[in-house]
């Protein structure tokens, strides 16, 4: 093989190989669940809670980050700590990702949610957030 040939393969594969990579899509990501205890950091609906209210010892904010690719989605599920249960959902208000839910979980430990991405261009972001008490 001379060194034209050599160099057109090898620029061949490269270029299948950068190609491949950047039309795969990424699997969605979850994060791990975490607390928010304090003020609440968004209005929760149907608990009376609202953005920048004080939510005292008793209650306070679950939550996982979500990233989608394009218009994929995820399920994940929400648990609620010992002792609570769930109130009420929340996203964060430049949430980049669709989030629906089964209606039936106040007053349930868990809620499973299923994660829609809302950007056909790239990563969607956002948070699911829960009030529990």
């Amino acid at each position: 093989m001379n060194l034209r040939t050599a160099l057109i393969t090898t620029s061949a594969i490269t270029a299948l190989a950068t190609a491949g990579v950047a039309g795969a899509a990424e699997a969605p990501l979850v994060s791990h669940q975490a607390e928010l205890h304090g003020k609440a950091p968004v209005t929760v609906a149907g608990t009376g809670v609202k953005k920048g209210d004080w939510m005292g010892s008793k209650q306070f904010i679950i939550y996982k980050k979500v990233r989608v690719d394009g218009h994929g989605k995820v399920t994940l599920t929400l648990k609620a700590p010992k002792g609570k249960t769930v109130a009420g959902l929340a996203v964060d208000e430049k949430s980049g990702v669709g989030f629906v839910a089964q209606r039936d979980y106040p007053g349930h430990k868990t809620v499973t949610v299923t994660a829609y991405g809302r950007n056909a261009e790239g990563p969607s972001r956002g948070r699911i957030l829960a009030l529990v008490r």
